[in-house]
């Protein structure tokens, strides 16, 4: 049984990564952003408790570190680009796409942190 939802994990991570993207693009309403991000980071909990294996957990927290740091000036590289050149929707929506990501990322670091943190602990 494991075995099968370990094999369903990397899928849902690509759900989630098509519903950063596509949330992104398409305008929302505020209550529907509410969902959207709800979703996401329920995602990024599933993610970090069943994607994530033993030998992984310290390049999966370094990545994740370094796309949510970097993300954040991405993002305004990308809106101050879109101002400079009158295409704010692209800017703006290759923000939302990144803090999206960043939403279904941080709870899966979150997950694999306090797992590290678990197995420190026990040793």
């Amino acid at each position: 049984m494991m075995k099968k939802v370990q094999s369903f994990g990397p899928l849902v991570y690509i759900v989630g990564l098509v519903i950063a993207i596509l949330a992104g693009i398409v305008p929302l309403g505020a209550n529907l952003v509410v969902w959207v991000s709800l979703l996401l980071g329920l995602i990024g909990i599933f993610v970090g408790l069943m994607n994530i294996r033993d030998k992984e957990i310290l390049l999966f927290l370094v990545a994740a570190i370094a796309f949510m740091i970097s993300a954040s000036s991405l993002s305004s590289v990308f809106s101050t680009l879109g101002e400079q050149f009158g295409i704010n929707f692209l800017g703006q929506a290759v923000a939302q796409i990144l803090a999206n990501i960043v939403i279904l990322t941080a709870p899966a670091a979150a997950v694999v942190a306090v797992k590290a943190l678990y197995d420190i602990s026990r040793e």
